[in-house]
C-alpha cells in the first residue's frame, strides 16, 4: 500500500515506536471491524459524521477538503439535454 494515508501513519509508528501492520479493508466494513477488534485504528480520509461520532472517537482533523461533484456543462440539470 502507498499514498498519503500510509505515510503518515508509518512516519507515526515510528514516533511512537510502534509495529504496525496494515490492513486493507472495504470502506463499509471499517467502523464495524474496528468495533469487532479487527484492528487498533483506523487511519484513512472519513468524514466525521454523528453518526460515527456516536460509534467511535475521532482524532483532530487532518486536513479539510471540501467535497465537490463536478460534471459536464449541460449533461445535468434542468438545462440537461437527453
Amino acid at each position: 500500500m502507498v499514498g498519503f494515508d500510509v505515510d503518515l501513519g508509518n512516519e507515526i509508528c515510528r514516533r511512537l515506536n510502534a509495529k504496525c501492520v496494515w490492513v486493507d479493508q472495504d470502506f463499509d466494513g471499517m467502523i464495524p471491524a474496528l468495533e469487532a477488534k479487527q484492528f487498533d485504528g483506523i487511519l484513512s480520509s472519513m468524514s466525521v459524521t454523528p453518526q460515527r461520532a456516536a460509534e467511535i472517537a475521532f482524532s483532530a482533523k487532518l486536513f479539510d477538503t471540501p467535497t465537490r461533484l463536478v460534471v459536464l456543462q449541460g449533461r445535468y440539470g434542468p438545462e440537461a439535454k437527453d
